[in-house]
């Protein structure tokens, strides 16, 4: 029997703590989600084969991974993917598998990145007592869980039923993704597939298969856990840790409470905080808080944060009333009284979750806090018109709570764009047409924008597009960061109780958001619609601010005050230092630039990405612009030193191996220079420097002076790679000294050896035969020397 481990996911629902790892290498406990399955896989001495079916982004991090572990039995098999939108479905991947690999045996198929509480031997001896296929089932005890996967309906173990993702579930017993299939039905999946069937889930495969022929049940109980969202990867820790924490010898941990389910990673730093079912990250930072519930990412940091979010509802707003309906659903609210206000101006019955309260929305990844207080009030007037809506809240008295932190409009949306869900922050760039006032923008929530809409990503019933629109219509004064969050585009969708339900996700995730993270850019043209700033904003670590649209700039003139105000607002009210310009707006990014803020490029955004921004200021201050061709290497301090490569050297391993002659560099290196559009290497590099001082030096300077220690691992790393071309290579005496023995013409010729094929021979290393005698190789070769100055 052989196996697969199915680990092909992007895991954008995890994002972003699997932006740059696959979630199957995520910590649960002392061990990673994978290495659990993989443990099971090698104890079992009838699987003989296992095959880890990835994709192309993530296939060298599996090669690394399993490079450092002991298995004998995992091997990559690699789909020809890189992005979510390009994979072949499940399925689809499987079947090219079994092609790609020749698999003619039994096979287990097995997610990589679900826990269970069963031992696959005792899975595998159902499946070899049926010899027939079998799926494993596990009582969810949710119809609302069960509409995300496959609905078994069992007589005895016999599969007489089965149905994928059903919108109304008859029971809670689903399929999990552990499969057995004999070689037969393994066979199958081609006929599978070129009769159109889905290529998505196997679920969809087995509800095929079961008609087929009989198919069979394992029926386990304990513990499951699908490993897709942050909640679900807390739930799994938990379940591990058992209510125990584990504190890497390399934390450093400093008047804290470290309460249940905790685990906090080597390098990370946590000092005057408490920590409850919370995963710390490497090189992460947790100061003056309280944190629970979440997951603080690598670098991350989380620092003095009390969060409080608070909602607003119109009566005037059928969407916006069936948002709060489903909100107030979906929560552990409690009704309080507010006698201050009158009821058109949200007071009266109004609505509190405290702190603690569980809610049915995933904490964002690196979030502040994942349960803080949120407050729920609602208006008579449309959300547009509410200028100073924070006032409202905070107000009865009852515990102290002060203003809040940030504000979500639940709104309609309303256009000729079909089923959407959207966000964007207030305003008006140019005319006040609908609420707020002329040229005045109220303060933005960035990164609650962005946990909003991965929300909406997350949750959006089928057939509704997710996009972010510019800032427009009112209101420009709130008192708070804000956001609207909308369904649209029209009544059908404005009474969808799915679309409602979505938005309410959408706005419960925002608990524990700061309103602004450290890294916002702002848009500047473009259409009503933002495609260009949302995929800022969903593909790199940037959140995105205002975004003020071409029909808003064409209303303003940056020559006058009013105008230069305006633009400064947008950086301004968004808590940002840069902007991004769509188009051809010279005069616009100008009075940017003047008032002391950075346009930049989309490239420069995506190379900076989630780099520290004061070790980009010293690499731009020390050794260039990174949208001048400054390429960011794998070191990250701000004390560094300006070195010349060894350009002789340089070049000759980039003719060997560019790929390697780059590695050598980037990986030990700040930043470097490039040629040729950033295909090359240029002369000069930035090195971690042992001194805080910024130092210009030339190769090879003292310890005291630069980064002697990292100019030699460059060197080293560069001479490594002429080990590909010559036999022998060494440092000395200031120089990399390299030889190779090579066939020589001259030395050809003098032996009486014609040129033609007997040239091609003796280079060959085989020996010719001229008027009789035996010419060898050995006497026409000839070592060859080159020295690389260092």
């Amino acid at each position: 029997m052989d196996s697969v481990v199915l680990a092909g996911g992007y895991a954008t629902r995890l994002w972003p703590i699997t932006r740059h790892r696959p979630k199957m290498f995520l910590p649960v406990g002392e061990s990673t989600v994978i290495d659990y399955v993989f443990d099971e896989l090698e104890r079992d001495d009838r699987i003989d084969d296992v095959y880890v079916s990835t994709n192309e982004r993530f296939a060298d991090e599996f090669d690394s991974f399993l490079a450092d572990r002991e298995y004998e039995k995992p091997r990559l098999s690699v789909e020809e993917t890189t992005a979510e939108d390009e994979k072949l479905g499940v399925v689809g991947a499987l079947a090219q598998l079994v092609e790609r690999e020749g698999v003619d045996d039994d096979l287990l198929v097995i997610a990589g990145d679900n826990l269970i509480s069963f031992d696959v031997a005792d899975f595998l001896d159902a499946f070899e007592r049926r010899e027939a296929p079998t799926l494993a089932a596990y009582d969810v005890e949710s119809r609302e869980r069960a509409r995300s996967y496959g609905l078994v309906e069992l007589d005895g173990d016999r599969v007489v039923d089965f149905q994928e993702k059903p919108d109304d579930p008859k029971s809670t017993l689903v399929s999990i993704a552990c499969y057995a299939f004999p070689a037969d039905a393994v066979s199958l999946l081609s006929a599978y597939l070129s009769d159109g069937n889905n290529p998505d889930e196997p679920g969809w495969f087995v509800q095929w298969l079961q008609t087929q022929e009989p198919t069979y049940a394992y029926t386990f109980e304990g513990a499951w856990f699908d490993i897709g969202t942050p909640e679900s990867y807390l739930d799994a820790v938990a379940w591990q840790l058992d209510g125990d924490s584990v504190v890497a010898d390399g934390a450093a941990v400093a008047d804290s409470e470290i309460g249940a389910n905790v685990h906090v990673m080597d390098g990370a730093r946590v000092g005057d905080a408490s920590l409850e079912r919370t995963v710390v990250f490497p090189e992460a930072t947790v100061r003056d808080a309280a944190v629970d519930a979440s997951v603080v990412d690598e670098h991350a940091r989380v620092e003095d944060v009390d969060i409080a979010v608070a909602i607003v509802v119109s009566r005037a707003d059928e969407a916006s009333e069936h948002v709060g309906e489903r909100l107030l659903e979906a929560a552990d609210w409690e009704t309080r009284t507010d006698d201050s206000r009158p009821d058109a101006e949200g007071g009266r019955e109004f609505h509190v979750l405290p702190a603690g309260a569980s809610a049915g929305a995933s904490p964002r990844p690196d979030a502040a806090r994942g349960v803080e207080r949120v407050e729920l009030r609602t208006f008579e007037a449309l959300h547009l018109r509410l200028d100073g809506a924070a006032e409202a809240f905070g107000g009865d008295g009852s515990d102290g709570a002060a203003s809040p932190d940030l504000l979500a409009f639940a709104s309609r949306h309303s256009g000729e764009t079909g089923p959407l869900l959207t966000a964007h922050f207030t305003g008006n760039v140019g005319a006040a047409e609908y609420g707020g006032r002329a040229g005045e923008l109220a303060a933005a929530a960035p990164a609650a924008l962005d946990r909003a809409i991965e929300a909406f990503d997350e949750h959006a019933p089928a057939g509704y597009e997710v996009g972010v629109e510019c800032t427009h219509h009112g209101p420009s004064r709130v008192g708070c960061p804000s956001l609207f969050v909308e369904v649209g585009s029209d009544e059908p969708q404005w009474r969808d109780a799915d679309a409602a339900r979505t938005a309410a996700r959408a706005v419960l995730a925002l608990r524990g958001v700061r309103a602004r993270g450290d890294r916002t850019v702002v848009g500047l043209g473009g259409g009503h619609y933002a495609p260009r700033f949302e995929r800022v904003l969903r593909e790199t670590a940037w959140d995105v601010g205002h975004v003020a649209a071409d029909w808003g700039l064409d209303d303003l003139d940056p020559g006058t005050e009013a105008g230069r105000e305006t633009l400064r607002q947008v950086v301004e009210q968004s808590g940002a230092e840069r902007a991004l310009v769509d188009g051809d707006r010279p005069d616009v990014a100008a009075v940017v630039e003047e008032s002391g803020y950075e346009t930049v490029r989309e490239s420069w955004l995506r190379a900076v990405d989630d780099r520290p921004l004061d070790v980009v200021g010293a690499v731009e201050r020390r050794l260039g612009r990174v949208a001048d061709g400054v390429a960011l290497g794998e070191r990250e301090t701000t004390a560094v030193a300006v070195v010349d490569l060894p350009v002789d050297l340089v070049r000759e391993a980039e003719g060997v191996d560019p790929e390697a002659a780059w590695t050598a560099v980037a990986e030990r290196a700040v930043a470097v220079e490039t040629t040729e559009g950033g295909s090359r290497l240029g002369e000069r590099v930035l090195l971690p420097a042992d001194s805080g001082s910024d130092v210009d030096t030339g190769a090879g300077a003292s310890d005291e002076r630069a980064a002697s220690e990292a100019y030699d691992a460059v060197v080293a790393g560069l001479a490594d790679v002429l080990r590909g071309k010559f036999e022998t290579v060494e440092r000395r005496d200031g120089a990399v000294v390299a030889t190779r023995t090579a066939f020589d013409p001259e030395l050809a010729r003098a032996a009486g050896v014609p040129e033609g094929p007997a040239f091609g021979r003796l280079a060959d290393g085989r020996a010719v035969e001229v008027d009789g005698e035996e010419v060898s190789p050995e006497t026409v070769h000839r070592e060859r020397r080159r020295e690389f100055p260092v």
